[in-house]
């Protein structure tokens, strides 16, 4: 995944993505 289709999401999704990446720590 590029870093520009990253900042493409809204700020909700980079959210949960975060949220998950966490998750799976």
């Amino acid at each position: 995944m590029h870093t520009q289709e990253i900042n493409e999401y809204p700020e909700d999704v980079k959210a949960e993505f975060l949220r998950v990446s966490e998750w799976i720590r």
